[in-house]
């Protein structure tokens, strides 16, 4: 069933999203600290981008709150969104050899998981030119589940909203990331996923092939694809994008930076071609740079 919801573009777009703030850490370089989660990510490359950003989310008042506060407030992203709350920050290790990908995480009962729809002002989301829900948000636990249906549901009747599959094995089975996106797909207008994950929700295929069948489904796909680039379709027009050649010293958080950009260009109007190109730039100059935020200490807009 295609998602029938009219997008309207905005000149100055604000983009409305809400997810976990991580303390993030670095197994093979143990005097790293910074920053991340999906949507905090997102919203931050959409910030960088020439965006306007709200990012909604709960900190425990533990030893990390001043740097994560800190952090929010130096990348433009702190808000009354945010509230003090919970029992503690969660904290993910890039590297940490965890049998189900390459992050270990110390995340279960955090406090960035029990933001509720009674956290988030409906009125603040349907402000919003673009809402963006996250997989891995959405799949913590059932409060998170309510405020992801929260989100897609408050939106306004021109928003672009965005589901980001962002599937975490060690999080929730494949049939639940399946779940949770037929669940949420009558309203989104836009979602992206690496190939993997495009497989997972659309079916096997090539990168084409599956791009095709999201479309079927959905006014925007994007499917990131690493080293091979990216695929945007848009309105029945497709775009395939090579990937920015780069030094690679880190990919985190370099996914999220592609959707930031590639969300903030859509809805300022950008054609296809302008928003895969947007968001390829963006995650060749994050995988540059250690860490989700690591480029923000030394790139300029």
């Amino acid at each position: 069933m295609v998602c029938l919801r009219e997008f309207e573009p905005s000149p100055t777009p604000l983009l409305f999203t809400a997810g976990e703030l991580m303390v993030e850490r670095h197994a093979r370089h143990p005097e790293h600290l910074g920053a991340g989660g999906a949507a905090a990510n997102a919203a931050l490359a959409f910030i960088r981008a020439g965006g306007r950003a709200v990012f909604a989310c709960r900190l425990a008042e533990d030893e990390h709150r001043p740097f994560l506060v800190a952090e929010l407030e130096r990348v433009g992203l702190a808000s009354p969104a945010v509230l003090l709350g919970g029992p503690f920050n969660a904290v993910y290790t890039i590297g940490a050899g965890c049998p189900y990908g390459r992050f270990g995480y110390h995340r279960q009962g955090s406090a960035g998981g029990g933001l509720a729809p009674g956290d988030i002002e409906r009125e603040k989301v349907a402000e919003a030119d673009v809402v963006l829900v996250s997989g891995v948000f959405a799949c913590l636990n059932e409060t998170t589940r309510a405020t992801a249906d929260f989100l897609v549901g408050s939106a306004g009747p021109g928003a672009l909203v965005a589901y980001d599959v962002n599937h975490r094995p060690a999080l929730a089975s494949p049939e639940r990331a399946r779940e949770v996106y037929e669940e949420l797909s009558p309203l989104l207008t836009f979602v992206k996923a690496d190939l993997d994950e495009a497989r997972l929700i659309w079916g096997s295929g090539s990168p084409l092939e599956v791009s095709r069948r999201g479309a079927e489904r959905h006014p925007h796909i994007l499917i990131t694809l690493g080293g091979d680039g990216l695929i945007l379709v848009a309105d029945g027009e497709a775009a395939a994008v090579p990937a920015v050649p780069s030094v690679c010293a880190d990919p985190t958080g370099a996914g999220d930076a592609a959707l930031g950009a590639c969300l903030f260009h859509l809805a300022r109007g950008g054609s296809p071609e302008v928003a895969a190109r947007a968001a390829a730039d963006a995650g060749a100059l994050c995988v540059r740079h250690l860490g989700a935020w690591g480029y923000t200490r030394t790139a300029r807009r």
